[in-house]
């Protein structure tokens, strides 16, 4: 994507709302991130080099901690759960944190 200090993290930080531009204007489908933020979060998926979960946290907790962080309502959160609960074979890891799973 480019060498080291050409702009990528903070551009990523731009876009996603953890800095602030300090000139221009962006906007993900129609959504200005400065002003119209939440939904232009809403409007985004970011995949990290690096994991972005807690340990300490089941796999079930950490989605409805990212959710809570979009700013899903709880029973849009809970309808999600029992809908992708009813269609997956995910039951079994849901209850277990995720150090579990994790490499050496």
């Amino acid at each position: 994507m480019g060498p080291n200090g050409a702009g990528k993290t903070t551009t990523i930080r731009i876009l996603t709302g953890i800095s602030r531009p300090t000139s221009g204007k962006a906007t993900i489908f129609g959504h200005d991130i400065e002003h119209d933020t939440i939904a232009a979060r809403q409007s985004m998926g970011i995949v990290s080099e690096n994991s972005n979960v807690y340990d300490d946290l089941t796999a079930w907790q950490n989605m409805m901690f990212s959710a809570e962080l979009y700013h899903v309502g709880r029973k849009e959160r809970e309808k999600r759960q029992t809908s992708f609960s009813r269609s997956s074979s995910y039951t079994t890891g849901a209850t277990t944190k995720l150090t579990v799973f994790q490499r050496e």
